[in-house]
C-alpha cells in the first residue's frame, strides 16, 4: 500500500526536477527563450507551473523576463550573471538528465 508521504516525497522530487529543468535550459542556451520554446524544452511542465517558477526565478534574481507590446504577446527569459553562478551545481543534474533520458 502507497504510504501518502512517500507520494508527497516522489511528487516533491518531480517538483525539483522542473524546477532544475527550466533553469538548466536557460543555462545552457545562456541567450534568451521564448516563453513558448521555454515550455517546449521543459515538458510536460504545465504552462501554470512554468509561469509560476518564471516569476519566483525573476523575483529571486536568476531570470530577467523581458515582455513585449505585441499580439500575440511575447515574453523571452534569459538568465542572469546570478542564475550563471549555478552553473556548476546544474551540469551534474543535466548529464544525469541526459543519461536517464525517457526516449
Amino acid at each position: 500500500m502507497l504510504n501518502v508521504l512517500n507520494v508527497l516525497n516522489v511528487l516533491n522530487v518531480l517538483n525539483v526536477l522542473n524546477v532544475l529543468n527550466v533553469l538548466n535550459v536557460l543555462n545552457v542556451l545562456n541567450t534568451a527563450v521564448r516563453f513558448s520554446e521555454l515550455q517546449r524544452a521543459v515538458s510536460p511542465m504545465t504552462q501554470k507551473e512554468l509561469t509560476c517558477e518564471s516569476l519566483l526565478f525573476e523575483q529571486r534574481g536568476r531570470v530577467s523576463r523581458q515582455g513585449y507590446p505585441e499580439v500575440p504577446p511575447r515574453v523571452e527569459y534569459c538568465i542572469t550573471a546570478l542564475g550563471l553562478t549555478l552553473r556548476s551545481a546544474l551540469e551534474p543534474v543535466a548529464e544525469g538528465m541526459r543519461t536517464h533520458a525517457i526516449s
